[in-house]
């Protein structure tokens, strides 16, 4: 059912809230019921990214990685943003199986955007670790998990090797130097001003938030469900 703008907007007043396994009564409606539960077998791993209390789940074999792939949802009718089907997708895989994922960003510079035409600023997608090694998870685009250089290349034909940045001012200081560059972060990051806001403001994100995954949920249903 579909949620008034006034309720939509009180609840982007809301702060932070934990609705580990559909606990949250206002997202339970959005929560598909019927996806499958998994546990995967997983190595530990010393791997950190940009907030040093999130830990990733490293994944001890890729075939776990594609299962996971095989059953993230997508559907090209839906006019959908790529921050919400990541969004959705890093939710759904902790849903289903406690997965850790993070989220890569890669932003286009203006170096590569003049140079091309391209219109896009920046595109992000769900990865998780699989024996340590990064594998990303963007069955939009992709059948399988793939590395990040795979991945990058599929919208840089010029295949550039992409700074990695540790800072959003790492973007936005190589505007002219960069073609391209990468952003690693937690699941829970949604869109590229939460990023900003955590590394020039310290406001860091260890939970999702409801306006966020209500938004994403909007726009992607009923293409999203089964």
């Amino acid at each position: 059912m579909k949620i008034a703008l006034t309720s939509l907007f009180l609840l982007c007043l809301q702060a932070l809230v934990s609705y580990a396994n559909a606990e949250n009564p206002i997202l339970d409606q959005y929560f598909d019921k019927t996806l499958p539960s998994f546990t995967f077998k997983t190595l530990p791993t010393d791997a950190r990214y940009s907030d040093p209390a999130y830990v990733p789940t490293n994944l001890k074999s890729l075939d776990d990685a594609q299962k996971l792939l095989t059953l993230l949802k997508y559907n090209r009718k839906a006019h959908a943003e790529c921050y919400q089907r990541a969004h959705l997708w890093a939710l759904e895989m902790k849903q289903m199986a406690k997965i850790n994922s993070q989220k890569i960003f890669l932003f286009f510079t203006d170096k590569y955007r003049r140079a091309t035409g391209f219109d896009w600023w920046f595109h992000v997608a769900p990865f998780v670790l699989v024996e340590g090694k990064e594998m990303v998870l963007d069955p939009y685009f992709f059948d399988k998990p793939v590395d990040v250089q795979t991945w990058s290349n599929y919208f840089m034909p010029s295949h550039p090797k992409c700074m990695t940045a540790t800072s959003y001012q790492d973007y936005e200081k190589n505007q002219s130097n960069e073609e391209c560059v990468f952003r690693k972060m937690p699941m829970f990051y949604y869109e590229p001003n939460h990023i900003e806001a955590r590394d020039n403001e310290n406001k860091l994100i260890s939970d999702w938030i409801d306006y966020q995954v209500i938004a994403s949920y909007e726009t992607l249903l009923p293409w999203w469900k089964r």
